[in-house]
């Protein structure tokens, strides 16, 4: 999984769109969970069952859903200011 965050919203690469029973639900890292269709981010372009690729979805609704962000944060800034001793 690789939630990016975008504002507020988490992305997750890798998700793949089914439906099971009528409902939508959607297949994040090890979770299924239910598609969100209504607060998906806009630029978010899955829609249907067969779809697959990233999730973007409000973060507090994902951290609900026991999805998290698992990247790696990015290393403090250099102390020496990039000079080399």
């Amino acid at each position: 999984m690789d939630g990016a965050r975008d504002g507020g919203y988490m992305w997750f690469d890798g998700c793949r769109v089914f439906s099971e029973d009528m409902r939508l639900l959607c297949a994040v890292d090890g979770h299924t969970v239910p598609l969100p269709v209504a607060i998906l981010h806009p630029d978010c372009m899955l829609r249907g069952p067969g779809d697959a690729g990233r999730l973007g979805v409000p973060r507090k609704w994902a951290e609900q859903r026991g999805l998290r962000d698992t990247r790696r944060p990015p290393d403090p800034p250099s102390q020496t200011g990039g000079v080399s001793s």
